[in-house]
């Protein structure tokens, strides 16, 4: 069982820099591991996509939208056989509350959801939304063995949209699923975000009933993109330094909700909103225990 989000490390201030700590990933990302693209088996598929949920749900509870899930930002821990999975690269991260409008775009054809293509607000909640998506998305490949909606080679934006928005996909003919997965995926990949299933409801689906227990450690979220490495007392850890130009980092607040709960990490400028940057530095890196 996986239960439990335990802060593990911090955000450090020193002058115009913000340092993010994290713990060391020696293994692979997971899109290095899927290249050759194999399918994988159910109960394989479900060891994954498991952590991932179970990272999501500490983030949503705590109001953080992850805003990039694929394969790229899925490290694992170590080299080792059932090492866990750590959820890494929060640049495009935000804290919002639901209501809360956050209309910048982080996009990637792959994995976008279609509210995000939507014209339109798009809110702490739906952003939130659009995380279980995105894991839909790499659920389906995962266990078929190639994207549900494309994307990778398609050079136009606006067929590829059009394909996104209109939300259907088709099994290849080769695979079969169990019903209670393909049920999964088709509630994952629900266009409606306002009735697409949450990170907490997905975990309690009737696939993962059937599947194996999980024996690994948990997932760790974290922050990627480490530069320097340092070791402190009970392991490994990385420290990525994000530093603004031309003066200190702002952290002013101001008074809409659009820039309230907004979180940069995106140089020359590091531009954090004040009333956000406490309570993201204290839930920037999240570690889930596995017992």
């Amino acid at each position: 069982m996986i239960d439990g989000a335990l802060i593990q490390l911090d955000v450090l201030e020193d002058g115009n820099q913000y340092s993010l700590v994290y713990l060391h990933s020696s293994g692979p990302d997971l899109f290095d591991v899927l290249s050759s693209g194999n399918r994988l088996a159910e109960d394989a598929a479900g060891v994954i996509v498991r952590q991932v949920l179970s990272g999501l749900a500490a983030c949503h509870k705590n109001n953080v939208a992850h805003r990039d899930i694929k394969p790229e930002n899925l490290f694992y821990a170590t080299r080792e056989p059932n090492a866990p999975l750590r959820l890494v690269n929060f640049e495009s991260a935000i804290i919002a509350a639901d209501d809360d409008t956050i209309n910048d775009l982080t996009i990637d054809l792959r994995y976008v959801a279609p509210e995000v293509l939507a014209d339109g607000k798009r809110t702490g909640k739906s952003w939130r939304a659009s995380d279980i998506w995105s894991t839909g998305v790499l659920l389906f490949t995962l266990v078929c063995g190639k994207l549900p909606f494309g994307g990778e080679n398609n050079p136009d934006f606006a067929i590829q949209k059009t394909v996104i928005q209109a939300g259907a996909y088709e099994y290849p003919s080769d695979v079969k699923l169990s019903s209670e997965l393909t049920d999964l995926i088709s509630r994952m990949l629900q266009k409606d975000w306002r009735v697409r299933i949450s990170a907490g409801d997905a975990l309690a689906h009737p696939w993962f009933a059937k599947l194996p227990q999980p024996v690994a450690a948990g997932a760790t979220a974290s922050s990627g993109g480490g530069a320097t490495t340092a070791t402190s007392g009970g392991g490994d850890t990385k420290t990525d330094s994000k530093t603004g130009s031309g003066g200190a980092a702002t952290g002013d607040a101001k008074d809409s909700k659009d820039s309230k709960a907004k979180v940069r990490f995106s140089p020359p400028l590091l531009s954090f909103s004040a009333s956000s940057l406490i309570r993201f530095a204290h839930l920037f890196v999240l570690c889930l225990t596995e017992s």
